[in-house]
This record gives C-alpha cells, sequence and structure tokens, in this order.
C-alpha cells in the first residue's frame, strides 16, 4: 500500500513563494485598473475644464459696440450750440368769421375697411414636434472598455459618452441607434443595461372608492375591451 510522501521544507518554502507571487499579481492588477479608472476621469474632467474656460474667455473677449453719439457735432466757428429738443409745431387754426359756426367732420374715418371683405388668413405655420427623450445605455466599466468606446465611435459616430460612476453612460441619436448599440453590445458579451422608453413601460393604476364586492373579472373584461392589457393584478 503506497504512503504519501511528507512535503519538505523546501517544497513549504516553495508553496508559499508561489502564493505571495500570485498574491501580488492580483494586488498589482487591482492597482493597475484603479489608476486606469482615474486617469480617465482626470481626462474627462480636463476635457470639461478647457471648454468651459473657453466659452468662459470667449464671453470676457465679447465687447460692447461702441454707443454712437446721435448728437449733433458744433460745426459753427462762433460757439453758437443748437438747441436739441425741437419745438412742438403749433396747430394754426382756420381764421373762421366771429360768430360762425365751425364745420363739423361727419365722414366715417371706418370707410375704408368698412367694406372689405377680406377675411383675416389663418397661420398655417407647422407646429415643432417635440422629439421624445431617448434613455442612455449605461456600459460597466471592463478592462478592454477603451477599445470598445473606440468601436462604438466608430460604427456610431452620432453617439456620445459621459463617466458616471461606475458606468459609461451612452447617449444614441435616434430610437433606431438605440436598438443597434444594444444589439452590438449584446454580440459582444458587454455588460450593460438600458430602461425602457416611458411609452413602453407599464402603467399602474390605483382605483380607489369601489366597493368591497367588485368582481376584478369584470375590470379586467372591462380594460380589456377598452385595449389595455393587464399584466398584473392585486394580491
Amino acid at each position: 500500500m503506497e504512503t504519501d510522501t511528507p512535503l519538505t521544507t523546501s517544497d513549504d518554502a516553495k508553496c508559499v513563494d508561489i502564493q505571495l507571487r500570485v498574491e501580488t499579481i492580483q494586488i498589482l492588477t487591482d492597482a493597475y485598473q484603479s489608476l486606469e479608472q482615474t486617469l480617465w476621469r482626470f481626462r474627462t474632467l480636463k476635457l470639461q475644464k478647457n471648454q468651459s474656460d473657453t466659452t468662459a474667455s470667449s464671453r470676457r473677449n465679447w465687447k460692447l459696440p461702441s454707443r454712437i453719439n446721435s448728437k449733433k457735432g458744433n460745426s459753427r466757428s462762433d460757439g453758437f450750440i443748437s438747441p436739441q429738443k425741437v419745438a412742438k409745431k403749433q396747430k394754426i387754426l382756420q381764421n373762421y368769421t366771429l360768430g360762425a359756426t365751425a364745420p363739423v367732420n361727419i365722414s366715417n374715418k371706418l370707410q375704408s375697411i368698412a367694406g372689405s371683405a377680406a377675411l383675416p388668413t389663418q397661420d398655417d405655420t407647422a407646429v415643432p414636434v417635440v422629439r421624445p427623450k431617448i434613455a442612455p445605455i449605461h456600459l460597466k466599466f471592463t478592462k478592454n472598455y477603451n477599445l470598445i468606446l473606440q468601436e462604438i465611435a466608430r460604427i456610431f459616430p452620432k453617439s456620445s459618452s459621459k463617466y458616471s460612476g461606475e458606468y459609461l453612460k451612452i447617449f444614441t441619436s435616434s430610437p433606431d441607434e438605440h436598438r443597434e448599440l444594444t444589439k452590438f453590445l449584446q454580440e459582444k458579451g458587454e455588460q450593460y443595461f438600458a430602461l425602457e422608453p416611458v411609452t413602453k413601460r407599464p402603467q399602474k393604476v390605483v382605483m380607489k372608492g369601489l366597493p368591497i364586492e367588485t368582481d376584478i373579472e369584470e375590470i379586467k373584461k372591462d380594460l380589456t375591451d377598452r385595449g389595455f392589457s393587464v399584466i398584473k393584478e392585486p394580491n
């Protein structure tokens, strides 16, 4: 019957050395990932600061146009300054004969528009349609997040990203681009989550003031007849 040979002191030392090396490699790997995330955050903050500094600098350099002096200059050599206020023109009354009654104007001032049959035209200017807000895609940080972002920027040039905690918020320009991007992330096996649009989320309806003996099946049937689908019933 065979027996296991006990480990010698040198074998124990080798095992301890290998274990220390594995722990050291793990610590260095975690430190590298933390340093990489810190550098990415620093670059993002620096880019935002440069943009804000550029905007503030352009605002400081913008000057108001010089005020135009509307006053007329004194072109006379004798020092005479013409008055700025113009005297109000006096109304001259007709010289009627004493005791005579002044004629009364009986003409209709609105005669020019009284016979006009033109009706005000309706403004047919199209009202701009408010585009629905598209929820961002939250991509989790991984070791190859930089390569994924480069590929996303190449395939979806209209998209943009923003750092948010442990995730990257990716904003798309249209619902179609949102679907294509989520499909791309699924094919790559990346960890992400995206909220459903408000129009597709289930609505919670609370009915108050109903009698206790109200039949729930009748309410469900009524809602179904009106085009609503009941996903979950109250307990």
